[in-house]
């Protein structure tokens, strides 16, 4: 027999080497994070696209960045890295 004393949640955590992942299309938008010396809220937004056949083609480059920036800002959630929750359960096992 056991008693259940608490069960706890911790708040959603990001794993810190995934923030350079891309999640969707190349793209990714990171969660808050605050400054350090001014604790400022702060969001990342990273665009990934190949170097390669846009030195002729600037303007193509140019609609194709502003369509993806268009679509983050449009849809952060489907771009936000997944979290995950941890628990913490206290418990009495006789």
């Amino acid at each position: 027999m056991g008693y259940v004393y608490k069960v706890q949640f911790t708040p959603v955590m990001y794993d810190p080497t995934a923030y350079v992942k891309p999640v969707k299309d190349g793209c990714s938008m990171t969660p808050v994070v605050y400054d350090t010396t001014t604790f400022e809220p702060i969001k990342h937004i990273m665009l990934s696209w190949s170097p390669e056949g846009c030195d002729n083609n600037d303007k193509l480059m140019k609609f194709e960045l502003m369509y993806k920036l268009f679509n983050i800002l449009e849809n952060p959630e489907d771009y936000m890295q997944k979290g995950y929750r941890g628990a913490m359960l206290r418990f009495f096992v006789e």
